[in-house]
């Protein structure tokens, strides 16, 4: 993974980095949910598994980002992989009743701002899963939502390990995790100012094309 990171990093075949980074993630989320062993309950795998296809959404945005050649298949499958982190994350929220009672605990407006939340997120799971149109905008927002749920609910640590039961480090993990999706939304939402182009759209023959080009 380290040798993938600095891959990425000084421009050393970004695309094959990002993909085999997305292998690593889709081969430890495998021994995760197939691992007896391990004896997560099922509540804790479904949170890390989530966030698992989260990352692995927002490395290959990267890829497709950082490639040469533009593959559509390659972005819808990053913005698939978004929009089921987005849902899951989403149905979490609204039927856990720790999730909920931490984030309302945290915020003003307590029911109104829940219900505002989950109709952003629900707006944003479907621009993902249709793509192009409002992208950089459903960036921007969920960046935002993952970054509160972090503060609000997630970062603390003390309910998790103490009260849930959840490991130490595991819950770390999940931090660490929902950090580096928001850092891949901004990325995602800014992508102009880093690679010089917007997030390429498709006409309605499929094809793609940028936006800088048009005008």
């Amino acid at each position: 993974m380290v040798l993938f990171g600095m891959g990425m990093s000084y421009e050393i075949k970004r695309l094959e980095s990002a993909m085999a980074f997305v292998a690593q993630i889709a081969l430890m989320t495998y021994s995760l949910y197939t691992n007896e062993k391990l004896n997560y309950t099922s509540w804790l795998e479904n949170r890390m598994i989530s966030r698992s296809i989260g990352l692995a959404g927002i490395f290959i945005i990267y890829a497709f980002l950082t490639s040469q050649k533009k593959s559509r298949r390659l972005q819808k499958i990053g913005e698939g992989c978004l929009a089921v982190f987005t849902m899951t994350s989403m149905f979490i929220l609204v039927n856990s009743n720790e999730d909920r009672d931490l984030f309302l605990k945290k915020i003003p407006f307590q029911n109104a701002s829940l219900y505002f939340l989950v109709t952003v997120m629900g707006a944003c799971v479907m621009i993902y899963i249709n793509g192009g149109i409002f992208l950089t905008d459903a960036s921007q927002a969920m960046m935002c939502i993952n970054f509160a749920l972090v503060l609000c609910i997630y970062g603390d640590i003390n309910f998790w390990v103490n009260r849930r039961g959840v490991p130490y480090w595991i819950q770390i993990k999940m931090i660490i995790d929902d950090i580096t999706i928001s850092i891949g939304l901004f990325v995602m939402a800014f992508a102009n100012i880093y690679w010089k182009h917007r997030l390429p759209k498709a006409d309605s023959s499929g094809n793609l094309y940028n936006h800088e080009k048009q005008n």
